[in-house]
């Protein structure tokens, strides 16, 4: 295999890759619903993490139930961003302006 006409073939890629003006990032945002065994406590998070990760990063008790509700994509340069809005948050946002929009009969 010649390696002279592939290295400046891949160092161009990466080039290009690194410095490219759309960035292709995304991640997966879930709600977490995380239930004391006794069933008298209950919270709902949201979390990039999935149920087993966040029991690995956040503190809770082994018999605690941690399940996930909802999960969806938030796509595009997420960095230093909040967290966006669950297709679910977004419906109800529209729902809601869609209603102040509305006139109203007297």
């Amino acid at each position: 295999m010649n390696f002279r006409l592939l290295t400046p073939i891949l160092a161009t890629l990466l080039c290009w890759l690194s410095f490219s003006d759309r960035a292709w990032a995304e991640y997966r945002s879930f709600l977490l619903q995380i239930k004391s065994s006794d069933g008298k406590e209950s919270k709902i998070v949201k979390s990039t993490l999935d149920p087993d990760q966040y029991r690995g990063y956040f503190p809770t008790a082994p018999t605690d139930q941690i399940t996930y509700l909802e999960t969806w994509k938030c796509k595009g340069n997420t960095a230093n961003l909040p967290m966006c809005k669950s297709p679910r948050e977004i419906a109800a946002d529209v729902a809601e302006a869609a209603k102040l929009n509305t006139p109203t009969s007297p």
